[in-house]
């Protein structure tokens, strides 16, 4: 729903995490990210409060009304917003792997 409304747009350049090919022995996922990431986007759609913003977006965009849409979402934009800078922060920092880490090289 966050893409139809235009409030997240998965191709835009602050929504990719540039990694180092040499950090990582295999370019196959991490289930343990993947699942992670998955768990808590669910937390966030399970809630009421979402249900009611999903149900009123899709009523406001059903009668062409974009910007009522997006303002119903808006806070879970934000939501994802905050998680997905928390996840780059991790990633960067090498606290989390979306990929199998190389060993530590030598200086």
């Amino acid at each position: 729903m966050l893409g139809k409304v235009g409030l997240f747009d998965p191709t835009k350049s602050e929504n990719l995490i540039e990694l180092r090919p040499d950090h990582y022995v295999s370019e196959t996922r991490l289930e343990s990210l993947d699942g992670g990431v998955s768990q808590e986007l669910s937390k966030m759609l399970a809630t009421d409060a979402y249900a009611e913003a999903d149900t009123n977006a899709r009523r406001a965009l059903a009668s062409g009304d974009i910007a009522s849409a997006r303002s119903f979402l808006q806070p879970w934009a934000e939501e994802v917003g905050r998680l997905q800078e928390a996840l780059q922060l991790a990633l960067t920092l090498c606290d989390a792997f979306m990929f199998m880490p190389a060993a530590p090289r030598r200086p």
